[in-house]
């Protein structure tokens, strides 16, 4: 079958999932960072321009990132996809990498735009490391036992705290002359500083734990050409039925910490509705079918259920919204 270039690259840089990390950093901004900062008649530090461009900024290291993972894996995909090999087939290996140079390149150029503009040049190190980690996930860890797993969690997870990392310096810095003026206030002030790092960090550890058991099911999925390739991955080393074992004991730890969280810090019958009705069954579903699972067929509706709940999860800041901002 001939595919259209272009239609190959969108494909190879995994369009819809550029569409769910834009997802998540604009839903905390919106629903989250800025109704808690209005709450407390403070207002967000980044313009819209700005914030647009971190974004935008964020969204090319991931496609960078999901290219040369395509490109190194060749010969695995090969074996366990295909009839969905994209590079060397319909996009030239030589334009694939040219494609990660350049879109690695224009991102760290945004993101040292967005530090310098901020004030805080240091922070375009959050993309050189995501980077950093991208390329050395391809070319080395992906193979190593769990290793590849947590870096990529750990990509995933970085991705809503990096906004609290842009947004509470200025929101500081640009406040030290009233605090010089009326340190009284400064309890006051403090007290949202670390509301926005603790719902940025929650969303941050919610998307690292989804995406590790994500990972570890796909590594399910692909586990005999991994095999084939001296691949150390979780299922190669313990088998299929331990690994569902770990990946069921992440579930659960999500579970019980979310419920946790809600008793203690949001306990109002909205979260709770939502978290028990909407968000819960889709990884108790998941649970079921992962622990049920023999064969790598068995795990691919897990794999999509587990991304359907991490959207979910994401769009209970729409709820959160309307809780901080006196709708509901």
């Amino acid at each position: 079958m001939v595919m259209h270039p272009v239609t190959a690259f969108l494909k190879a840089i995994r369009s819809q999932n550029l569409f769910i990390i834009a997802l998540v950093m604009y839903c905390l901004r919106w629903f989250i960072l800025k109704p808690l900062t209005e709450l407390h008649e403070l207002k967000l530090q980044l313009s819209e321009l700005d914030f647009g461009v971190l974004v935008l900024s964020v969204v090319l290291v991931a496609a960078a990132g999901n290219i040369i993972n395509d490109y190194f894996d060749l010969k695995i995909d090969r074996y366990n996809k295909p009839d969905k090999i994209l590079i060397g087939k319909h996009v030239k290996r030589r334009i694939a990498m040219m494609s990660h140079i350049v879109m690695n390149i224009i991102a760290v150029v945004l993101a040292a735009y967005v530090s310098y503009k901020i004030g805080v040049i240091e922070l375009t190190l959050i993309h050189v490391i995501w980077i950093s980690s991208l390329w050395f996930y391809s070319t080395n860890f992906k193979r190593k036992f769990l290793w590849g797993n947590i870096i990529i969690a750990f990509c995933t997870g970085l991705v809503p705290f990096s906004i609290a990392l842009f947004e509470i310096p200025p929101l500081v810095a640009n406040n030290q002359d009233f605090l010089a003026e009326y340190p009284q206030a400064y309890p006051y002030f403090k007290g949202v500083v670390y509301s926005i790092l603790y719902w940025c960090l929650g969303f941050g550890v919610f998307a690292f734990l989804m995406t590790l058991a994500r990972e570890m099911t796909k590594d399910i999925i692909d586990k005999d050409g991994d095999e084939i390739y001296g691949c150390k991955t979780l299922p190669v080393v313990l088998g299929i039925k331990k690994t569902a074992l770990i990946i069921v004991a992440i579930y659960a730890t999500i579970i019980i910490g979310i419920f946790v969280i809600q008793q203690n810090y949001l306990d109002d019958k909205y979260s709770l509705a939502y978290l028990a009705f909407v968000f819960s069954p889709l990884v108790l579903w998941s649970m079921y079918l992962t622990l049920k699972g023999s064969h790598k067929s068995h795990f691919k509706l897990p794999a999509l259920l587990n991304k359907t709940a991490s959207v979910v999860g994401i769009l209970y800041s729409v709820v959160a919204f309307l809780i901080l901002s006196g709708k509901i």
